[in-house]
Protein backbone atom coordinates (compact mmCIF):
# COMPACT_ATOMS: atom_id res chain seq x y z
CA UNK A 1 0.00 0.00 0.00
CA UNK A 2 1.45 3.50 -0.86
CA UNK A 3 2.58 5.80 1.63
CA UNK A 4 0.01 8.66 0.10
CA UNK A 5 -0.21 10.19 -3.14
CA UNK A 6 2.10 13.24 -4.82
CA UNK A 7 1.47 15.31 -7.74
CA UNK A 8 4.73 16.72 -9.49
CA UNK A 9 4.16 19.94 -11.49
CA UNK A 10 6.98 20.24 -13.47
CA UNK A 11 7.61 21.43 -17.03
CA UNK A 12 10.67 19.90 -17.07
CA UNK A 13 10.89 16.18 -18.04
CA UNK A 14 14.32 15.27 -16.61
CA UNK A 15 13.35 17.14 -12.88
CA UNK A 16 10.01 15.66 -12.90
CA UNK A 17 11.18 12.01 -13.77
CA UNK A 18 13.75 11.70 -11.09
CA UNK A 19 11.11 13.07 -7.98
CA UNK A 20 8.50 10.54 -9.50
CA UNK A 21 11.49 7.62 -8.51
CA UNK A 22 12.66 8.97 -5.95
CA UNK A 23 9.42 9.41 -4.04
CA UNK A 24 8.33 6.29 -5.90
CA UNK A 25 11.35 4.05 -4.15
CA UNK A 26 10.35 6.04 -0.55
CA UNK A 27 6.65 4.30 -1.38
CA UNK A 28 4.48 7.08 -2.50
CA UNK A 29 1.97 6.84 -5.61
CA UNK A 30 2.54 9.69 -7.69
CA UNK A 31 1.50 11.41 -10.92
CA UNK A 32 3.42 13.26 -13.53
CA UNK A 33 1.73 16.77 -14.90
CA UNK A 34 4.65 18.52 -17.72
CA UNK A 35 2.36 21.91 -17.13
CA UNK A 36 0.47 23.89 -15.32
CA UNK A 37 -3.14 23.42 -16.72
CA UNK A 38 -3.06 19.27 -16.97
CA UNK A 39 -1.72 20.03 -13.03
CA UNK A 40 -4.11 22.19 -11.81
CA UNK A 41 -6.91 19.11 -13.92
CA UNK A 42 -4.79 16.25 -12.15
CA UNK A 43 -5.25 17.88 -8.90
CA UNK A 44 -8.70 18.44 -8.85
CA UNK A 45 -9.59 14.74 -10.29
CA UNK A 46 -6.28 12.65 -8.16
CA UNK A 47 -6.79 14.55 -5.17
CA UNK A 48 -3.20 14.06 -3.98
CA UNK A 49 -1.91 14.00 0.11
CA UNK A 50 1.04 16.67 -1.27
CA UNK A 51 1.90 18.94 -4.22
CA UNK A 52 5.39 19.52 -5.72
CA UNK A 53 5.23 22.73 -7.93
CA UNK A 54 7.45 24.07 -10.35
CA UNK A 55 7.17 28.09 -10.41
CA UNK A 56 8.92 28.82 -13.66
CA UNK A 57 6.95 26.96 -16.38
CA UNK A 58 6.02 28.57 -19.73
CA UNK A 59 2.33 26.91 -19.79
CA UNK A 60 0.52 27.81 -16.76
CA UNK A 61 3.36 29.31 -14.54
CA UNK A 62 3.72 27.93 -10.68
CA UNK A 63 1.87 31.68 -10.03
CA UNK A 64 -1.31 31.03 -12.12
CA UNK A 65 -1.29 27.34 -10.80
CA UNK A 66 -1.42 28.61 -6.80
CA UNK A 67 -4.00 30.81 -7.46
CA UNK A 68 -5.98 28.27 -9.78
CA UNK A 69 -5.71 25.25 -6.89
CA UNK A 70 -6.35 27.92 -4.03
CA UNK A 71 -9.85 29.27 -5.39
CA UNK A 72 -10.72 25.45 -6.19
CA UNK A 73 -12.70 23.93 -3.25
CA UNK A 74 -11.52 20.40 -4.44
CA UNK A 75 -7.72 21.24 -4.38
CA UNK A 76 -7.39 24.58 -1.60
CA UNK A 77 -6.78 22.58 1.41
CA UNK A 78 -3.86 20.30 0.06
CA UNK A 79 -0.19 21.08 0.89
CA UNK A 80 1.60 22.30 -2.24
CA UNK A 81 5.61 22.73 -1.74
CA UNK A 82 7.26 25.12 -4.41
CA UNK A 83 10.22 24.28 -6.30
CA UNK A 84 12.15 26.31 -7.51
CA UNK A 85 15.87 28.64 -8.62
CA UNK A 86 13.67 32.11 -7.42
CA UNK A 87 15.06 33.19 -4.24
CA UNK A 88 12.99 34.40 -1.73
CA UNK A 89 12.36 37.62 -2.46
CA UNK A 90 11.57 36.50 -6.04
CA UNK A 91 9.29 34.10 -4.89
CA UNK A 92 7.52 36.63 -2.26
CA UNK A 93 7.32 39.15 -5.46
CA UNK A 94 5.55 36.58 -7.89
CA UNK A 95 3.34 34.62 -5.33
CA UNK A 96 -0.04 35.66 -5.73
CA UNK A 97 -1.28 37.53 -2.63
CA UNK A 98 -3.25 35.52 -0.37
CA UNK A 99 -1.86 31.83 -1.54
CA UNK A 100 -0.53 29.36 0.97
CA UNK A 101 2.17 27.07 0.32
CA UNK A 102 3.85 24.35 2.84
CA UNK A 103 7.55 25.06 2.30
CA UNK A 104 9.98 25.76 -1.03
CA UNK A 105 12.72 23.14 -1.80
CA UNK A 106 15.26 25.52 -3.55
CA UNK A 107 16.92 23.85 -7.07
CA UNK A 108 19.25 22.46 -7.06
CA UNK A 109 17.29 20.25 -4.83
CA UNK A 110 18.11 17.90 -2.25
CA UNK A 111 15.98 15.13 -2.79
CA UNK A 112 16.24 13.48 0.95
CA UNK A 113 14.90 16.52 2.16
CA UNK A 114 11.99 16.22 -0.53
CA UNK A 115 11.65 12.93 0.85
CA UNK A 116 12.09 13.54 4.01
CA UNK A 117 9.67 16.50 4.06
CA UNK A 118 7.07 15.00 1.64
CA UNK A 119 6.77 12.27 4.08
CA UNK A 120 6.70 14.35 7.50
CA UNK A 121 3.36 15.79 5.67
CA UNK A 122 1.55 12.93 4.55
CA UNK A 123 1.99 11.83 7.94
CA UNK A 124 0.88 15.10 9.51
CA UNK A 125 -1.95 15.31 7.23
CA UNK A 126 -3.15 10.91 8.32
CA UNK A 127 -3.40 12.73 11.54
Amino acid sequence: MAKGKVLVIDDDRNIAELLWSILRDAGFEVELALDGYSGVAAAARARPDVILLDMQMPAGGGESVLARLAGNDLTKAIPVFLCTSLTEVEIRARVPKGAVFAGVFFKPLDLKAVVRRVTETVEKRAG
